[in-house]
């Protein structure tokens, strides 16, 4: 297997100019140069090792079909670089080396069954697929600690503080570890490594991540005489998605936030922090990524309806055409979630353009 985004020549030195190392030759002044790539002359390609195995069968006199199929993968040789494990001082710039791997497991699942009575025809059709991937080695720095490691965990999965509440008084961040500068209203992080003390180390991993292990779907059609409808749902499962506030915020980070002159009861039952501005402009506290962000992003959309109608034939023979048909549709209809504020399907959150609800109306005509 090829991957092309892990930069050309791997397997030469690359040297680069260096402004602040210079020498002198004869009468010139000259520029230094240095390896800021070692060569890897051993590089080769990602190894992919895939397996399957299923059935295909018809029951019902056909009216009934079931798909199964399991399957499971192993990559290895994969490009990683071993700078975790190596020491800033050594000066050292590691090439990239054939020695990641991961696997990928999981099964399909697509069932159908079709069935009329007189001029009445209905079909449903449906598939559930569950993917679980792994690492089963990368480069980690031999510090990192156990609840950091991606070892064993899913690929992409989050590293996040874990906020446990949110500040009420100043008594309660005075007898616990904070971030240096906490204010009450600001979120609770827990102290994971015991040192009294809130730092990176005492982030955790979360096992899942914007990518769903269950991705599920099913279609209604029925016609009877010239009507036809056809409703199609999707969903997915088992995924969890950031949706801490941006640039631009929905207003319940605003309603629901702590206030510095709310009562009591109402900032003990905050949702959000207090008001603050991105991380990158100068928040370390509530910007900083934790789970108190963390969504569920499970969902289930009714994705589109069609309802068409096929005027009579008899009909259509009398101005010369062969066929005509009238529809209405409507896509994106509703969604049912627990996320609410955002679209649960978009990987970047709130960044992301909102999906839009269409309606269209037409018609079908055959010469």
């Amino acid at each position: 297997m090829g991957n092309d985004n892990i930069g050309a020549y791997q397997y030469l030195s690359l040297y680069s100019y260096n402004g602040n190392a210079s020498y002198v030759f004869g009468d010139s002044y000259n520029q230094g140069i240095y390896e800021n790539v070692t060569a890897n002359p051993n590089v080769t390609w990602e190894k992919s090792s895939t397996w399957n195995g299923g059935f295909s069968a018809q029951f019902l006199n056909g009216k009934f079909g079931l798909d199964f199929d399991y399957f499971y993968s192993k990559r290895s040789d994969i490009l990683i670089t071993r700078n975790a494990s190596i020491p800033t001082y050594s000066g050292l710039s590691l090439p990239a080396e054939n020695l990641g791997k991961v696997s990928n497991h999981g099964f399909e699942i697509v069932a159908s069954y079709n069935d009329k009575a007189g001029d009445f025809k209905w079909g449903i059709t449906g598939n559930f697929t569950y993917a679980k991937n792994k690492v089963i080695y990368m480069d980690e720095a031999t510090k990192t600690p156990e609840w950091q490691r991606a070892t064993g965990h899913s690929i992409d999965g989050y590293v996040l503080y874990k906020a446990i509440g949110i500040y009420q008084t100043q008594e309660q961040i005075d007898n616990t570890p904070h971030i240096a500068g906490a204010h009450v209203g600001d979120l609770i992080y827990q102290d994971t490594n015991g040192d009294k003390k809130i730092t990176w180390d005492d982030a955790v991993r979360i096992d899942k991540s914007t990518t769903p292990r269950i991705m599920y779907g099913f279609t209604l059609s029925g016609s009877w005489k010239g009507f036809d409808a056809n409703m199609f749902f999707q969903g997915q499962a088992d995924a969890q998605q950031i949706v801490m506030p941006t640039m631009n915020m929905a207003q319940e980070f605003f309603d629901e936030r702590w206030k510095i002159n709310g009562t009591a009861e109402e900032n003990a039952g905050a949702v959000w922090p207090r008001a603050f501005i991105k991380q990158t402009y100068g928040d370390n506290w509530n910007g900083v990524e934790s789970t108190w962000w963390l969504r569920n992003a499970s969902f289930l959309r009714f994705k589109s309806f069609e309802l068409g109608y096929t005027l009579p034939k008899s009909i259509v023979a009398i101005i010369g055409l062969e066929k005509i048909r009238f529809y209405v549709n409507g896509n994106n209809l509703f969604t049912i979630d627990k996320m609410k504020i955002f679209d649960p399907e978009m990987t970047n959150g709130i960044k992301g353009y909102p999906i839009q609800r269409t309606f269209a109306f037409g018609a079908n005509i055959t010469f």
